[in-house]
């Protein structure tokens, strides 16, 4: 299995998570956050970028982590790059791209 299909299939083994996954009353990963999550590492994909690793949240979002960028997926995109020197905003999917690449 390719590396793509393996991170999709992660991705949709997500929707088994219950309340309560963690013992800690965590919530559900919601089924948009899911198709955001996939819809983002394909494009990706398609531009050269290697895989994130996959993790579920606790709030119900998801956590993909690159060597040097963490997104976490819900209704929206939230890029979290403040330690990263010089990069202070990331505008563009050129720029983002260069990133992970």
């Amino acid at each position: 299995m390719n590396q793509l299909a393996h991170t999709i299939k992660k991705l949709l083994a997500l929707r088994k998570l219950e309340y309560n996954w963690d013992s800690y009353k965590a919530l559900p990963i919601n089924e948009v956050n899911i198709l955001n999550a996939i819809d983002l590492i394909v494009k990706l994909a398609d531009s050269g970028v290697r895989k994130p690793h996959v993790n579920p949240v606790p709030d119900g979002t998801i956590l993909l982590e690159w060597e040097n960028l963490d997104v976490y997926i819900s209704d929206h995109i939230e890029w979290c790059t403040d330690y990263l020197e010089g990069y202070e905003e990331l505008t563009g999917w050129d720029r983002i791209v260069s990133l992970l690449t």
